[in-house]
């Protein structure tokens, strides 16, 4: 590709970092602040499910000791008021450790912490891409090099940041299939001719 004139090149820059950069590092950092958020709630949720169990396990072993060291016992007629929060207690001190293990199994299935590491990663790196952007007391030849690193860099954070995710494993058979028809033209045309012909 031939080298643009200046404002070509200045005219890309705009463009690219606008709504490349720009519109990609307000992705990841949207994603990372939901991200944190979610993993934050979560693990308060789990620790306030096993605090509430915790209570419950202690507050249940208290009254029935209690029970004990007076004599009285639950379950027969004329039995203190406090024997009837025995069952609700005991509900509550099986129902808090699955709530918390619910959510124990729903930070397994989203990774928060993990997700957080990719886009601080990913922020950091669109950083130091953003570090080798063009400058405008550049010469033409300089900016033109210093834009085509700058916007590779950019690519490039981007390109490691959907690899974690796996969507690059394979091209789509489509995509596939629409190259090779069209190398099989180009070579069926001869280089440089159009598929019509002219």
């Amino acid at each position: 590709m031939a080298q643009p004139t200046r404002d070509h090149s200045e005219a890309l820059y705009v463009i690219f970092q606008q709504f490349a950069l720009d519109d990609q590092r307000g992705y990841y950092k949207g994603k990372l602040k939901r991200s944190r958020d979610a993993g934050r709630e979560v693990n308060r949720i789990r620790a306030g499910a096993a605090f509430a169990a915790g209570t419950v396990a202690a507050l249940s072993g208290l009254i029935v000791s209690n029970q004990l060291a007076s004599g009285t016992q639950c379950g027969i007629e004329g039995q203190s008021p406090v024997c009837t929060l025995l069952p609700l207690l005991a509900i509550f001190g099986i129902v808090a450790p699955i709530i918390g293990a619910a959510f124990t199994t729903l930070s397994d299935l989203f990774q928060w912490d993990r997700l957080v590491s990719i886009y601080e990663t990913a922020v950091e790196n669109l950083e130091i891409a953003d570090a080798q952007s063009p400058h405008a007391e550049m010469d033409e030849a300089i900016y033109w090099l210093a834009l085509r690193a700058y916007s590779e860099g950019t690519l490039g954070v981007m390109t490691d940041e959907t690899a974690q995710w796996g969507s690059m494993i394979r091209t789509p058979q489509q995509l596939s299939d629409f190259i090779d028809q069209a190398q099989s033209r180009t070579g069926a045309t001869g280089r440089g001719t159009t598929p019509d012909g002219s």
